[in-house]
């Protein structure tokens, strides 16, 4: 009786849409058509209390997610982890070596370090130590997902993936217009203190010779060329470090912190895998909690802090991960297990979504957003979305909503892809969840993000 009820509550949710205010089939199709008649689309948009699709068009498509990846893995990351979770970095010693245990924090830094090692100073005034033990695990076997783009080293994203995460593996600096003959060039706080070659020139720049990524390298110095206007406002750039370059990174900034916090050593700092009970714990550092770094990672969509995840997870038991595909599998498990969801025909290569070897469908995805009210995480999970008009990735758009509509959304970009996915709120409460994705366009993504907004503006509208 109960599963009848519903079922004639959904069917007449869906015939009081569709007779007052029409099918929103034709109206959608006209608006795709005039803006790109060739793009490739797929749309699921259902009812939030019924989950009754109230429009789908080529639901069923595998589609690239792009950063809607994170929406299924962070439900991956709270099912393993728990709310409760905390990266831990943990200082300790075993006779003179000192040993530093990395759990992948992926916002830890440079003066986290110095506090840790100031701590050890305190308790060990005046002792000379041996060697410095960090760490260094294979975690996750798979650094980057295959489908990334050759380009991702260029930027933050390109980073490495490791249970040793200082600075997020990075080095950032912020470059500035000045009154002398080259742009300033300048390390942002909390940072190895790296020779800067500044080769930057000032003048009335040109398209060939304005300063992009490209002209900013990190190998063991800062390099950085290009032209910078005078009247340009500075730029923050972090160039990531790179597989190659990770050791001596990681060595560089943990000698530097030991010094600067008058911990001496006169061995050496080994990368090598060790663990917790290979040493006494002293000192421990904790993360934020799990939904604080969970907000960053989804509203702001920062990849790192997606990935990061995983690196716990594949610690926890590492007899899951020995081969690449490992993760895809116990991705689907999860999901499956936690949220009764078969999703056998997707394709999960990373946590992040820069893969574009990713893919799901839009149905699965909208059957996702709408199990997920009834979860116990439903509530907090929510709060990690970004907020049309005010923050996160979606800060700048979805400015023209009436004031008691709110969209609460994950965005998905990659070269030629456009996703957006979530719930429509009016004064307060959920109406509906939409998934829209497009891809293989050739205009500029604002013309798409502006296409996605007139097609949520459709049903807006009309609830």
């Amino acid at each position: 009786m109960k599963i009848k009820t519903q079922y004639f509550l959904a069917l007449a949710a869906t015939l009081f849409f569709c007779q007052s205010n029409g099918s929103p089939g034709p109206k959608i199709d006209r608006l795709i058509q005039e803006t790109d008649p060739s793009l490739i689309y797929s749309i699921d948009v259902r009812d939030f209390k019924t989950g009754n699709v109230i429009y789908a068009k080529n639901n069923q498509k595998l589609m690239k997610p792009a950063s809607l990846q994170k929406i299924p893995a962070s439900l991956m990351a709270y099912s393993i982890l728990g709310e409760g979770y905390r990266f831990e970095t943990i200082l300790g010693f075993k006779g003179d070596d000192i040993y530093i245990f990395f759990t992948g924090d992926p916002l830890f830094g440079m003066e986290d370090l110095k506090k840790l090692f100031l701590q050890l100073k305190e308790k060990f005034p005046g002792k000379r130590w041996r060697n410095i033990y960090i760490n260094r695990h294979a975690y996750p076997f798979f650094p980057h997902g295959t489908g990334w783009t050759v380009d991702s080293a260029r930027f933050l994203y390109g980073a490495m993936i490791s249970n040793v995460v200082l600075n997020q593996n990075s080095v950032c600096l912020r470059i500035h217009p000045s009154s002398g003959a080259r742009p300033k060039a300048v390390l942002e706080a909390g940072q190895f203190p790296y020779e800067i070659v500044n080769k930057l020139t000032h003048g009335k720049c040109q398209d060939h010779n304005r300063i992009s990524r490209k002209d900013c390298l990190f190998d063991g110095k800062v390099k950085v060329s290009g032209c910078l206007d005078r009247g340009a406002h500075p730029m923050r750039i972090c160039l990531p470090i790179l597989e190659h370059q990770f050791e001596g990174y990681v060595k560089d900034i943990i000698k530097k912190s030991s010094e600067t916090s008058g911990v001496s050593f006169v061995g050496h700092i080994k990368l090598k895998a060790i663990k917790k009970c290979d040493f006494k714990a002293l000192f421990t550092h904790h993360s934020s909690c799990f939904f604080d770094l969970l907000k960053k990672g989804m509203s702001d969509s920062k990849n790192g802090i997606m990935e990061s995840f995983v690196i716990p997870i594949s610690m926890k038991q590492p007899q899951k991960f020995l081969k690449e595909t490992d993760l895809e599998a116990y991705f689907k498990e999860t999901i499956k297990r936690h949220f009764s969801i078969n999703m056998d025909q997707m394709q999960f290569l990373d946590f992040s979504g820069l893969s574009h070897h990713n893919l799901i469908t839009a149905s699965k995805l909208g059957d996702l957003l709408w199990r997920l009210k009834d979860h116990t995480i439903f509530n907090k999970w929510i709060k990690t979305l970004a907020v049309g008009a005010k923050d996160g990735t979606l800060a700048w758009r979805m400015q023209s909503m009436p004031s008691h509509i709110q969209i609460w959304a994950k965005t998905g970009s990659l070269l030629g892809t456009s996703n957006v996915a979530g719930y429509i709120f009016k004064d307060g409460v959920p109406q509906i969840s939409f998934v829209v994705m497009m891809q293989n366009y050739t205009k500029g993504s604002a013309v798409y993000q502006k296409l996605q907004e007139k097609i949520l503006s459709y049903f807006i509208d009309n609830i």
